[in-house]
């Protein structure tokens, strides 16, 4: 027989339905200390993934530097700035190129290889659309967003002569600078300074006397033509001449001022992106060897060893990366 409702024992009238304030603010606390644990975590595992990424870009870049030296027997140039000197007298180039251009086929982009006129220098009306194109393996996933705040002319509005161009977070490290050894930040003198993609050159194999698996030819140097110092932004590069010559995607490390403030310091990474190897990975920087292999190297390394990874015929001894 079924009571009423007004007939059922007291300790079933007196159940409670609902959370007392105490234990509402305890499981509030709760759930604070677990978002606290979690957020973290989350955090770690986007950056891990971030990181992975940046590094198959980087190896996408390396191999097709490795496959570019293998097919033309010698490696591509940081940039051209005079076609005479690069391809001699009566080749029809013209004076302008950056180093991106000559890896379009060995990045499956056939498309915008065919459509870049080496007749016209890369800023030209003529190449506009392949300059400006953002390409994926050309931008590291935790470099700052909205790109267009990045591009080359960008957000800034035209830049001089009312040409553009796409960023890119890699470069390559043309050089360990004279200036880092003059001001004793590298503290040996290589029999070299200069590494294996430089300007107007094409370096052979057998130039690289310190091994292809010992040279770095692209590094990061990401956030450009943003100016960023120890993980915080600066300023926007001014949409100016001098500003525009500080945009040039290679670079020649001095070192930098552990606090980013300017350049030549004892700094190997991370403090300043103004010409100087950053990234907005943990602890280091991926960069790609002349073999096609990448590495992360970190925070830890010394400038010395940094200069000695970049020169291809130094004469060092180089030090395990692991």
């Amino acid at each position: 027989m079924r009571l009423a409702p007004d007939t059922l024992p007291r300790r079933h009238r007196n159940k409670r339905t609902a959370f007392t304030l105490v234990e509402l603010l305890v499981v509030i606390a709760i759930i604070s200390i677990l978002m606290a644990l979690l957020v973290p975590a989350v955090q770690k595992a986007r950056e891990a993934a971030a990181r992975t990424q940046c590094t198959n870009n980087m190896k996408q870049l390396g191999l097709a530097v490795a496959n570019f030296a293998d097919a033309d027997k010698y490696f591509p140039p940081s940039a051209v700035s005079n076609a005479t000197t690069y391809w001699g007298a009566g080749s029809g180039y013209a004076n302008l190129h950056g180093w991106g251009q000559f890896l379009l086929p060995y990045i499956e982009q056939t498309a915008l290889a065919n459509n870049y006129d080496w007749k016209q220098d890369w800023n030209a009306a003529a190449n506009q659309s392949v300059v400006t194109m953002d390409l994926s393996v050309m931008l590291c996933p935790s470099a700052p967003w909205p790109r267009v705040d990045r591009g080359s002319g960008g957000a800034n509005g035209a830049a001089p002569g009312t040409w553009a161009a796409s960023p890119t977070d890699y470069t390559p490290l043309t050089r360990i600078a004279q200036g880092a050894i003059d001001a004793k930040n590298v503290t040996y003198k290589p029999d070299d300074i200069n590494g294996i993609m430089v300007t107007n050159q094409k370096i052979r194999h057998k130039q690289i006397t310190d091994g292809t698996s010992n040279t770095i030819v692209l590094g990061e140097d990401a956030g450009r033509p943003q100016r960023w110092r120890i993980g915080k932004y600066v300023a926007d590069l001014p949409n100016t001449a001098a500003g525009w010559a500080d945009r040039d995607n290679l670079i020649a490390p001095t070192g930098a001022k552990t606090d980013g403030s300017a350049r030549n310091g004892p700094c190997p990474m991370n403090c300043t992106n103004d010409n100087e190897l950053y990234s907005f990975h943990t602890g280091g920087v991926c960069v790609a060897f002349a073999d096609g292999s990448v590495h992360f190297i970190f925070n830890t390394i010394t400038l010395n060893t940094v200069a000695a990874l970049i020169t291809r015929a130094g004469g060092e001894v180089i030090p395990s990366l692991d």
